[in-house]
């Protein structure tokens, strides 16, 4: 029988090394999808505003772009991609709901408003993020540069709490494409209901890296 061999060109990382073959417990080559990679890395992170069933108000009854509802702080040398976003409005009394998810050009800091604590969805094991997350600013952070809308939703109905909450979701890779965020930018989401301000929930998760990783 004659000798076959398989050659495998690997790829070569930002600085010059040649990452290893991946094997499972079986030891067994395989390939996962890049988030489920990721997230065996200790890679990915997940933040929230509003937790368990403590709504949160989103406050504004008109688009402010100095003030946004959650906001993603990546800094030089770091960069994200997003993979999933959420916003559940469990309390929708105005007219015209607005969903924004949009990424700035800059690192919009922190204006006035309130800290986050981002989590590895690893509990043991996971990397540190660099990412500073804040919600609800109540004064102007920096002015935004370049706002490049990833995603939006509207509700034009006003439902009291006792009606079914309104889900509103992008997931990268899936029905929109992957989008590298490289620091210093800002991910931003902004929520408003005319009249009235909605309450509810947002959830972000994202894959993070340093810059030199990637490019």
């Amino acid at each position: 029988m004659a000798d076959t061999r398989v050659s495998v060109a690997s790829s070569v990382n930002a600085d010059g090394t040649t990452p290893a073959l991946r094997v499972n417990r079986s030891a067994d080559l395989y390939v996962a999808d890049l988030p489920t990679q990721w997230a065996l890395e200790g890679r990915v992170f997940v933040a929230n505003r509003g937790t368990a069933t403590t709504p949160v108000s989103f406050a504004k009854t008109a688009y402010d772009e100095d003030q946004p509802q959650l906001v993603l702080r990546v800094p030089e040398g770091t960069t994200i991609i997003p993979l999933y976003c959420e916003v559940v409005l469990e309390d929708s009394a105005g007219t015209d709901n607005e969903i924004i998810w949009g990424v700035t050009a800059n690192d919009i800091g922190n204006g006035t408003s309130t800290a986050v604590t981002p989590y590895n969805v690893l509990s043991v094991g996971g990397k540190t993020t660099a990412v500073t997350v804040r919600r609800d600013y109540t004064g102007n952070a920096t002015a935004a540069s370049q706002v490049k809308e990833l995603g939006r939703f509207g509700y034009a109905f006003a439902d009291a709490s006792t009606d079914p909450a309104k889900r509103f979701v992008l997931q990268f890779g899936n029905d929109r494409n992957i989008v590298p965020i490289k620091g210093a930018d800002s991910l931003n989401l902004w929520v408003a209901g005319a009249t009235t301000a909605p309450s509810g929930y947002a959830t972000v998760v994202w894959a993070e890296f340093l810059s030199t990783e990637l490019f």
